[in-house]
This record gives structure tokens, C-alpha cells and sequence, in this order.
């Protein structure tokens, strides 16, 4: 079985790249975020995660500098520290059930970063 979840939220970022980057300035993307979560069965409640814990995960970046969370808020940063936020709140109250999250984080149109992580 699996869920997918998908938002859009805003946010700025400044990298420190040791080379003349337009990233070097501060800039902000509409960054869409995707999550998959795969369970062998699910909760007691009937449920893989419950979306609304998964949005707000998501939603906490939104309209934020990325720079306050993360030394080098690259888009596979965010991947990572999405995906380790959804690993403890996502299949809360019980995440024993969850086999496997993914999360997709688009930085343009064109280019993405996606982490996944295998729960034992």
C-alpha cells in the first residue's frame, strides 16, 4: 500500500559555494514537494500517515528563509531534512507499520532532488 502527498510552498535560500553562482545571492523558489509512504498494512485507524501530518511538515518551511534550518540549504538538504521530519511525525502514533518514505523536493521545473529512506 502507499500514500502520496503533494504541496507547494515558497521559500529563500542563500548557498556559499566556493565559485560565482547566482545562488550566492539570496533567491526563492516556489518549491513543489512530493512524499510517498509505503506500509505493509496500516495503522489502527486505518491509515498508512495521516495527510494532514505530513502538510504540516511541509508547511513549516513555507514562506521561510531555508538558511534558518539548514548551513547549506541546497534542494538535497531539504530532501534530507523533510525526509527525517516525516520519519518521526508522519506515521505518528505508530510508525512500526511504515516500510518506506520518499520525498521528491523540486527546486524548479526542471531539476529535483529526491531522498529516500527504508524504515526498519
Amino acid at each position: 500500500m502507499q500514500i502520496y502527498k503533494v504541496k507547494t510552498i515558497s521559500c529563500a535560500h542563500q548557498l556559499t559555494l566556493p565559485y560565482d553562482s547566482p545562488c550566492n545571492r539570496l533567491h526563492g523558489h516556489n518549491y513543489k514537494i512530493e512524499v510517498w509512504i509505503d506500509a505493509l498494512k496500516t495503522n489502527e485507524h486505518g491509515m498508512i500517515a495521516d495527510y494532514s501530518h505530513i502538510s504540516k511538515v511541509i508547511m513549516a518551511y513555507d514562506h521561510r528563509n531555508l538558511n534558518d534550518f539548514m548551513k547549506q540549504p541546497t534542494a538535497e538538504n531539504f530532501a534530507k531534512l523533510l525526509l527525517d521530519a516525516l520519519e518521526g511525525k508522519a506515521a505518528h502514533p505508530k510508525p512500526s507499520h511504515i516500510a518506506n518514505i520518499r520525498v521528491r523536493v523540486w527546486e524548479t521545473e526542471t531539476s529535483y532532488c529526491e531522498a529516500q529512506k527504508a524504515i526498519q
